[in-house]
C-alpha cells in the first residue's frame, strides 16, 4: 500500500510549552492532567478529530511538546488555557512556541 503524497496529508503542529505550577510535577501526571482538560473542554470526539498527542516532557525544566493538526491548533491552544490544576496543584500552561516540524520543537525544549 502506498503513502498518501505530502499534498494530501494532513499538516501537524507542535507546541513547545512550559508548565508553571506551585509544585514540580512528573511526566506522567502532566500528561493525564493535560488529557483531563482537553477532553473536559473539547470532548472525546473533538480531541479525536484534533489528532492530539502529548509528545515529551521534560521533568527537570518542566517544559513540554504536544501535538495537533494544523486546523485544530486554535482549539488546543484555548484548551490548555484554560487549564487551571493538575492533581490538585495550581498550574499553568505557558506556550512558547508553535513550530511546524518536530525538529525545531526539540530544539527548542533544549535538547
Amino acid at each position: 500500500m502506498k503513502p498518501f503524497p505530502p499534498t494530501l496529508r494532513e499538516k501537524r503542529r507542535y507546541i513547545v510549552f512550559e508548565l508553571i505550577s506551585e509544585k514540580s510535577l512528573g511526566k506522567k501526571e502532566v500528561k493525564e492532567g493535560i488529557w483531563k482538560n482537553i477532553l473536559e473542554n473539547i470532548g472525546i470526539i473533538g480531541a479525536a478529530e484534533t489528532g492530539f498527542l502529548f509528545i515529551d516532557f521534560d521533568e527537570k525544566t518542566q517544559k513540554g511538546i504536544l501535538r495537533c493538526k494544523n486546523i485544530d491548533l486554535n482549539k488546543i491552544k484555548a484548551s490548555l488555557c484554560m487549564l487551571s490544576e493538575i492533581n490538585l496543584n495550581k498550574a499553568c500552561v505557558h506556550i512558547k512556541a508553535v513550530t511546524g516540524s518536530i525538529k525545531k520543537a526539540c530544539e527548542l525544549l533544549g535538547g
